[in-house]
């Protein structure tokens, strides 16, 4: 193909991918692979160029394989204009793939677009129903927490008058209805059975449950009443009065060996969550009244041990509740209604305690609330209140702000004794 004596050789491509090499002068294939569809020519490339120079440029382009259309049979004037349209159909089909492309791009960005705005809606729905569900559970934790400020307080609603009297009622009145599953299972399931046994009956019942002997007193006592009430042939009805004259005789009849109990620290952390049993009543206000789980006993002694220094009193249960005491709540609450605040010392397993989130429910219910973080927030918020609806309280007081002192604080008692006046 190099020198004055090269042929000119002209390449076409077809549409099924074959190709042909021609004499650009007698149109003869010297060259040709697959088939040669010449009706659907889509390209054509000359190699050297075989144009005259006389040519003009723009004229070339469109004369450069015309020797060879016209070896085919072609009239030069149809050649032209196949030439002419062929380039306005190739120039057409290129606008028409760019035009396709970029509305292939237009709505692709459109899908885009619209599966994030999907995708932003649905969290955003998400999120609502879960805050939703975390102001109902926080109402209803907040509902209990009144509740039970107000059953401490002595309001707490009487039966209603003339109410038939029941075996568990009737063991309500006297404050014994923790015994009502044993009872019942040993066969005074109804309260004819009861006023139908004499007291030796009685006795043998107490001793068979493992009943404390005040505890079996009062039901001794209650047993009288029942066989006075029921002298005219019938059953009484749960009197207000008589309830409340029961449950005073309770209170009385187990407070006094409470009061005499010796109180120690354990050497091994248990919890003291166990059996209601009667308040005792608190000789002395605190400043403060601590709450926390047992893991953070050690640390919150700690703290106290740097209150004491500086004259405040402090409660915790660690020091204040008796080692034979069997019900950490009516330890903990009556100091608690006569402090200044009491400091609920939160942390992940604090949350997921319902005898802790009963704690710190009281003091937001009573306005004398002060935290302390000793866990990192971002832990503590990650309690789930689907799991652990009782942590309702705690977790929408912290979403809101609530005010928090850190336990990594450099002087996390000095931050308490702000609070002290």
């Amino acid at each position: 193909m190099e020198g004055e004596n090269a042929v000119p050789r002209l390449a076409l491509g077809s549409l099924d991918d074959t190709a042909s090499i021609v004499d650009a002068r007698t149109g003869e294939r010297t060259l040709h692979l697959a088939g040669l569809h010449t009706g659907t020519i889509c390209s054509v490339a000359w190699a050297p160029p075989a144009i005259p120079e006389a040519v003009p440029p723009a004229a070339a382009a469109v004369r450069a394989p015309l020797p060879m259309l016209c070896a085919m049979g072609f009239a030069r004037e149809d050649a032209v204009a196949a030439l002419a349209a062929c380039d306005d159909d190739l120039a057409q089909a290129a606008q028409a793939l760019q035009a396709a492309a970029s509305q292939r791009q237009e709505q692709q960005a459109v899908t885009e677009a619209v599966q994030k705005q999907q995708a932003q809606t649905a969290a955003a729905v998400a999120e609502a129903v879960r805050l939703e569900k975390l102001h109902a559970a926080a109402q209803l934790a907040q509902a209990e927490s009144n509740m039970l400020l107000a059953q401490a307080a002595g309001s707490e609603p009487e039966p209603e008058p003339d109410a038939p009297l029941t075996i568990d009622s009737w063991l309500l009145q006297m404050k014994l209805d923790r015994y009502a599953e044993p009872i019942k299972a040993a066969g005074y399931d109804d309260l004819a059975f009861v006023v139908g046994a004499d007291e030796a009956d009685l006795n043998e019942l107490a001793a068979e449950i493992g009943m404390k002997k005040p505890h079996a007193k009062m039901l001794l006592r209650g047993w009288k009443q029942l066989h006075e009430g029921s002298a005219g042939g019938s059953l009484p009805a749960v009197s207000s009065a008589a309830a409340a004259a029961a449950a005073a005789a309770a209170a009385a009849a187990e407070s006094a060996p409470a009061a005499g109990s010796a109180s120690s620290t354990d050497s091994a952390p248990v919890e003291s969550h166990g059996q209601e049993v009667q308040v005792m009543q608190p000789t002395d206000e605190f400043d403060f009244v601590f709450s926390n789980k047992t893991a953070s006993d050690d640390y919150c002694l700690q703290i106290r041990a740097k209150l004491a220094t500086q004259g405040i009193r402090v409660w915790q249960q660690k020091t204040n509740i008796p080692k034979d005491s069997d019900n950490w709540f009516n330890e903990w609450f009556p100091s608690a209604v006569k402090s200044r605040k009491i400091v609920c010392f939160i942390s992940v397993a604090y949350l997921k305690s319902p005898y802790c989130m009963k704690e710190f429910g009281i003091a937001l219910a009573s306005h004398k609330l002060l935290v302390v973080a000793c866990d990192p927030l971002a832990d503590i918020n990650a309690v789930d209140p689907s799991a652990y609806p009782y942590a309702s309280n705690a977790l929408a007081y912290l979403m809101g702000g609530g005010q928090v002192i850190f336990h990594d604080t450099e002087d996390v008692a000095a931050e308490i004794l702000k609070f002290a006046q």
